[in-house]
């Protein structure tokens, strides 16, 4: 079991790309047919079958669909401000060392040139493209699993973690890790409430103590319902955009976190078929509570601290109804995350490592 440092010099976390960039794409997007300029101009940079290019969503990037003989793939355009090329290509030689592994992950599609990776510009932004083949199957209702499904779901992200602990660093290296994304929350969060930031440095403090007993590894960052395509009892798993270098239980808090969300005892029984899943199959020893309870409060900070750089239009720019919209639900996430960063802190729960 190979782990791994990061030498990345590239940009951390991205829940989200920054409203002013969306709202470039978005407001070009035509809602009838849902084109959209951005996407036209990088689809001819692959063989595609033509007039198949329409818009799909808009999060830490863009997607368009674009068929190739039919067959779904998905165009994903990343702002070079946001992810640098290193990162993007250290993701794609991951997606590369994952193909006939045991586990199946989406795989990248050469363009016409022969390359994995397109750059160009559009609007006066430098954009990373990539064409990612459809994978088959439907995302089940995570408020709806069955206990064996909690049970696959664990096993899967413990093989995912399994054949990423075996990669060489040369792989992996320009994946962001977890003092990285420290650097730029305290960078995002200065501003907040002096509970808010002794909150952050209690974290900082625990996390440091945790990655000297479980030593950092390649997480996937994302593991939920959303990023995974079952078929039967088969699991394809998409979207490494965010993979970067933490301890692994992490994983296991970030997948299961919509779960927590009910008290109820079958959410109960849900979690724990999950870890015994992972248990199963991973090379990592599970987290403890403690553990998993710091992990819980990195990831409201994460997102604290990300919604400071992603509500970026001026306060005087006028609002279509659906920046308006997305503003409102950002501020009310951001009072909810505060009260439970306080809450948490106070709390004292996770402080013995």
């Amino acid at each position: 079991m190979e782990m791994h440092e990061s030498n990345s010099k590239g940009s951390a976390y991205l829940p989200m790309m920054k409203l002013s960039r969306i709202s470039k794409i978005r407001n070009l997007i035509d809602e009838k047919t849902w084109k959209g300029p951005i996407g036209e101009q990088f689809a001819p940079l692959w063989r595609h079958d033509s007039g198949s290019v329409y818009f799909w969503r808009l999060s830490s990037n863009a997607i368009f669909i674009a068929n190739v003989d039919g067959k779904r793939h998905f165009l994903r355009l990343n702002l070079a401000e946001e992810r640098s090329l290193p990162e993007v290509e250290a993701e794609i030689r991951i997606l590369l060392a994952l193909n006939g592994s045991s586990v199946r992950a989406a795989q990248p599609v050469p363009s016409l040139a022969g390359r994995l990776i397109e750059t160009a510009e559009w609007q006066g932004d430098l954009y990373h493209a990539v064409l990612f083949e459809g994978m088959p199957g439907e995302h089940p209702d995570d408020e709806n699993l069955t206990e064996a499904q909690c049970l696959r779901w664990g096993e899967e992200l413990g093989r995912l973690h399994k054949e990423l602990a075996a990669m060489p660093s040369a792989t992996v290296n320009g994946r962001g890790d977890w003092s990285l994304d420290l650097a730029n929350m305290r960078k995002l969060l200065f501003r907040e409430s002096a509970a808010i930031r002794g909150a952050l440095d209690a974290a900082a403090s625990e996390m440091e103590q945790v990655c000297r007993i479980r030593p950092a590894a390649l997480i996937h960052f994302d593991f939920e319902m959303d990023n995974l395509l079952w078929q039967d009892t088969s699991v394809s798993i998409i979207d490494f955009d965010d993979c970067r270098i933490y301890p692994p239980g992490a994983d296991i808090e970030y997948a299961i976190r919509s779960l927590r969300k009910s008290d109820t005892l079958d959410a109960s029984q849900q979690i724990q078929a999950f870890l015994d899943g992972y248990s199963a199959a991973s090379p990592f020893p599970l987290p403890s509570k403690q553990e998993l309870a710091l992990f819980r409060q990195w990831h409201r900070l994460y997102l604290l601290a990300a919604s400071h750089r992603e509500m970026d239009l001026p306060a005087d720019k006028p609002r279509v109804s659906w920046q308006s919209s997305l503003e409102l639900k950002f501020a009310e996430l951001a009072q909810k995350l505060r009260s439970e960063i306080v809450n948490d802190a106070a709390s004292a729960n996770h402080k013995t490592f």
